[in-house]
């Protein structure tokens, strides 16, 4: 994986009329609400619209859904 600089992007999906992710760049850690601590990544998206099959990761039902926030 490439080395990104530590940041974290609201996405926005204009042309498919949809609000994404959290896109998590530069191995942030990620802890769960339990405690649990997800193996840092350089770069994760994580989901903000609650129809994830992979909470708490992103996997694009926001498109489906058509999320907008």
């Amino acid at each position: 994986e490439p080395e990104f600089a530590p940041e974290i992007v609201i996405i926005q999906d204009p042309e498919r009329k949809a609000s994404g992710g959290i896109y998590v760049k530069g191995r942030i850690l990620i802890e769960a609400a339990d405690g649990f601590i997800y193996e840092p990544r350089s770069q994760v998206a994580l989901c903000r619209c609650g129809h994830s099959r992979m909470m708490p990761f992103c996997d694009a039902m926001h498109i489906f859904h058509r999320f907008r926030a």
